[in-house]
């Protein structure tokens, strides 16, 4: 689930306990509410998981779009739609895209196929790209990213970090998790602790 805003309008998803819907958009001064894009595919209006990690710039909103249906497994893109909803653009395999300095940051992933299932899967590298999908470029490699429970990449105050959920003991009999938060700048990826993060070239960060 996300909320993001252009200053006139808000621009909201929600993807959560089963609850799945399209991008919203509430107007601020006149309170009214109406869909941007749907969370159903093609014209035989097949089911997706929805919209998440949203951003927004004078044209377009960007979104992690999970085009799987069910709570088995993700099936997640990087997608350019456009404020009208007239226009949806595939940029990349990914998720949580992040949109600072007119580039965008993401989580790549990777296609995988299992007992007929077509389902994407983490790969630990962090990518940046043009706002049209373009120019792709590899920020850094998540060392032993296959230990975590999960990361996230998200933005404050103009800057990129990378959440990190790792297990600290047995999840059956000492379950813990430490967050780790990792801060990307524009041209490198430093200031992350403990050796988590590597930046591209494969020298240790931090």
């Amino acid at each position: 689930s996300c909320t993001v805003s252009d200053g006139k309008n808000l621009y909201y998803a929600f993807e959560m306990m089963g609850v799945r819907m399209g991008i919203m958009k509430y107007n601020t001064k006149t309170g009214k509410k109406s869909e941007v894009y749907s969370y159903k595919i093609g014209k035989n209006k097949k089911g997706s998981n929805g919209f998440s990690q949203l951003s927004v710039d004078k044209k377009y909103i960007y979104a992690t779009w999970d085009r799987y249906y069910g709570t088995d497994a993700t099936k997640e893109y990087v997608y350019r739609i456009a404020k009208d909803g007239k226009s949806a653009k595939k940029l990349a395999l990914g998720r949580d895209p992040q949109l600072i300095d007119g580039r965008i940051y993401y989580l790549a992933l990777k296609s995988k196929s299992e007992d007929g299932m077509n389902y994407s899967e983490d790969t630990g590298t962090v990518m940046s790209m043009k706002t049209d999908g373009t120019d792709k470029k590899k920020v850094a490699q998540i060392a032993n990213s296959g230990d975590a429970y999960r990361y996230s990449l998200f933005q404050s105050e103009g800057n990129v970090f990378l959440a990190w959920i790792i297990r600290g003991g047995s999840l059956k009999t000492n379950p813990r998790l430490f967050i780790v938060f990792c801060p990307l700048s524009p041209l490198s990826a430093s200031g992350c602790e403990n050796g988590l993060l590597h930046e591209k070239g494969g020298n240790q960060a931090g």
